[in-house]
């Protein structure tokens, strides 16, 4: 052979795509069990919208005796609007606290299943 059974293993490890499939889905299954820790703490939403028109707008309705009068009405063309929005569940029936523990369960499986899965490809590799 020439190379060493170290050396074997270590090149199906790095060019086995069942190998790289199985990382990938542990990296997943980690990723998935963060977003379930971290959705407990809610959500923070921003919000906004601008209008533009041709000519210019009132900004509120005029009653008729402000159209009596000299002062200046209020107008514009941009008409725009920001605002936060933060929404936070209060009781979901301990249904996070379920999905953090189903997301643990998933990772453990996971990693075992990466686990047998390089054991396949240097079984099946060096047979």
């Amino acid at each position: 052979m020439g190379d060493t059974i170290d050396g074997l293993i270590g090149y199906a490890m790095k060019h086995s795509t069942a190998i790289s499939q199985s990382k990938l889905e542990m990296d997943n299954a980690r990723l998935k069990r963060m977003q379930s820790g971290v959705a407990k703490y809610g959500e923070l939403d921003i919000v906004g919208s601008y209008t533009h028109y041709n000519i210019e707008r009132t900004l509120a309705p005029l009653p008729p005796s402000v159209m009596k009068s000299p002062a200046p009405i209020t107008t514009s063309k941009d008409i725009f609007s920001i605002g936060l929005s933060y929404s936070v569940p209060l009781f979901t029936g301990f249904a996070q606290t379920r999905q953090v523990e189903i997301s643990d369960i998933a990772k453990q499986m996971q990693s075992a299943k990466y686990r047998l899965t390089r054991d396949q490809v240097i079984y099946k590799y060096l047979a």
